[in-house]
């Protein structure tokens, strides 16, 4: 039968005896000297995440049809979305927030939030530059009571 190391050490011995806990400890190491700083996200790309959210606001208060979101959602996620837009029709919503970080250059995530009196719905986006423009290759709105895979 196989044990493992003990895990306590006494103190006088912690600095000179070496505890291995798989790479974890290695990455506690790398904890301490590693920071990471948000890359500043470009205006063209901030300018196409506000106009989605601007979008989605108009599909949510039925200024436009959800099937103009057919790029981004399947018909199950347009027909859900359909039924909250008449579940909903009478609330007064706003863009709550807009959230963006770029992970990569040239490639940008972020989250809207659009607050109703009661709830908050999010949407996921994903942005990327295609040769020289930016484009939303990806939006999800997430809906209370559906799960959708990517």
């Amino acid at each position: 039968m196989e044990f493992a190391t003990e895990l306590l050490v006494p103190a006088d011995q912690l600095l000179a005896r070496s505890i291995g806990l798989h790479g974890w400890d290695e990455l506690a190491m790398l904890a301490d000297v590693t920071t990471w700083q948000a890359n500043p996200v470009c205006a063209d790309a901030r300018i196409l995440a506000t106009h989605l959210a601007q979008r989605l606001v108009e599909t949510l208060t039925r200024r436009r049809d959800p099937k103009q979101l057919g790029r981004w959602l399947s018909f199950s996620e347009c027909e859900a979305l359909s039924a909250w837009i008449r579940a909903h029709r009478e609330e007064p919503i706003r863009i709550a927030r807009i959230n963006l970080a770029e992970t990569w250059p040239g490639h940008i995530e972020g989250r809207i939030q659009i607050a109703y009196p009661t709830r908050v719905l999010s949407a996921g986006l994903y942005l990327e530059t295609r040769s020289g423009r930016w484009t939303c290759p990806g939006l999800k709105i997430l809906l209370p009571g559906c799960s959708w895979s990517p």
